[in-house]
């Protein structure tokens, strides 16, 4: 696969540097240049879903339902729960943005993006996704969503990043690993208990719009 890398070891020291510092610039002008009133949720899970899934089309109204009340949808850009995301806020006549990778399988855009970035670093893509939100939406996922949920939490807890509220959309599928974190975690005082104050574990999309609202409010 020709794709750029940092684990490439044909590349030299000084052309990732160069592509990276290229990569971050453009990404950042990209951020820049969105509406200032753009309010934006990003919203992260699996590439996998398939379009017939209970799972996707509740992704879908969710994002519709929050995108009619002013909230710019921010994903991955590729297929799944991020194309149901995108799908929602497009259907809404929303805002819908998706920062893409270079991947073997998820190379292009979903077609409900309408403002897009294709980044070749994935650890890029991530700081673009994170950046500029409001707030946090993880619908299910695998290990690249738990992966950006555990980031995330580990920018926050290290002051990294300020205390972005996270919404863990789906109790069925959430509850179990949060109730590991709490009890392998938190009770062995690896992690700090206010860590927690910031995570809403949600299930519907009128409970997740009041929450916005209530985060918006503070």
């Amino acid at each position: 696969m020709d794709k750029k890398t940092i684990y490439n070891i044909d590349a030299s020291d000084k052309d990732i540097v160069e592509n990276i510092s290229e990569e971050l610039y453009s990404g950042l002008t990209f951020l820049n240049e969105l509406p200032a009133n753009s309010n934006i949720i990003t919203v992260f899970g699996s590439a996998r879903t398939n379009e017939n899934s209970t799972t996707y089309k509740s992704v879908v109204e969710l994002t519709k339902y929050i995108s009619i009340n002013g909230y710019s949808i921010l994903t991955g850009g590729g297929p799944g729960l991020m194309e149901a995301a995108n799908k929602g806020a497009f259907e809404a006549n929303g805002g819908s943005i998706g920062i893409n990778v270079v991947l073997p399988n998820e190379q292009e855009s979903n077609p409900y993006v309408k403002t897009s970035l294709i980044c070749d670093y994935l650890f890029t893509r991530k700081v673009f996704l994170i950046k500029d939100s409001e707030v946090f939406i993880f619908v299910e996922g695998g290990f690249g969503t738990l992966d950006e949920l555990f980031e995330i939490l580990t920018l926050i807890s290290v002051d990294y990043l300020n205390k972005v509220p996270i919404i863990l959309y789906g109790k069925g599928f959430w509850t179990g690993l949060m109730k590991w974190v709490e009890e392998f975690l938190l009770d062995r005082k690896y992690i700090d208990k206010d860590l927690f104050d910031n995570i809403f574990i949600l299930d519907k999309k009128e409970e997740v719009l009041d929450k916005l609202k209530e985060i918006k409010n503070k």
